[in-house]
């Protein structure tokens, strides 16, 4: 029951209440979370993983870091989707579902070229970020900047738009995408890097 008061807080659920209903929806909601988070763990350890395990070990701290820089100049976008998150079910609540539709236009004209412009200044500019940042040792990881980036090019224009589906509460679709883009990384990542031998580029384009 006390499970339930957190999972479920729209619910008033008491002990005489509770059935084997409410344990099923604690049960589908916690298997979601469990689903969206073994997809983050694979999207963004199993790269490190695999450069430990197939290239050279020195390479992780390189890779991170190209990693790093980029997904900092994305947070612009991840900020202005948890910013807009609460008003959007606020909106659904109320109905007013073009209301809806219109703040996510709105708010991915702004976020998404604030967030395209930081990502793409530092492609062009990697090799001095990475310098300043950690060295002339790691100069040789700005060829990185550019693929990589790329990639969270295509994640920020998608931010704000997969905050649909959660707002009409189909959770299940995100989290069951999420894992299934986050397997086919590995398998794209194993291929490229052991099959093809395209070494830390081939980590990158599978991730991308």
């Amino acid at each position: 029951v006390l499970l339930a008061r957190q999972v479920l807080p729209w619910l008033k659920v008491t002990c005489r209440g509770a059935g084997w209903d409410t344990f099923r929806e604690i049960n589908s909601f916690s298997m979601l979370t469990l689903v969206a988070a073994v997809a983050a763990k694979l999207y963004w350890d199993t790269d490190n993983v695999l450069i430990n395990r197939t290239l050279d070990p020195t390479m992780v701290a390189g890779y991170s870091i190209v990693s790093l820089i980029l997904l900092r100049c994305s947070m612009i976008v991840s900020l202005a989707s948890n910013a807009v998150a609460a008003p959007l079910a606020v909106l659904y609540g109320q109905g007013q579902f073009k209301r809806i539709a219109c703040a996510i236009y709105r708010a991915n004209r702004i976020a998404v070229p604030a967030g395209a412009f930081c990502i793409i200044f530092v492609m062009l500019f990697g090799e001095e970020f990475i310098v300043c940042y950690a060295g002339s040792d790691y100069r040789e990881y700005a060829s990185l900047f550019p693929l990589v980036g790329v990639g969270f090019l295509v994640s920020a224009t998608q931010n704000l738009p997969s905050r649909v589906p959660g707002v009409f509460g189909k959770v299940g679709l995100p989290a069951a995408m999420s894992l299934i883009f986050a397997l086919l990384n590995v398998v794209l990542s194993l291929i490229f890097v052991c099959w093809f031998e395209w070494g830390l580029m081939g980590v990158a384009g599978g991730t991308v």
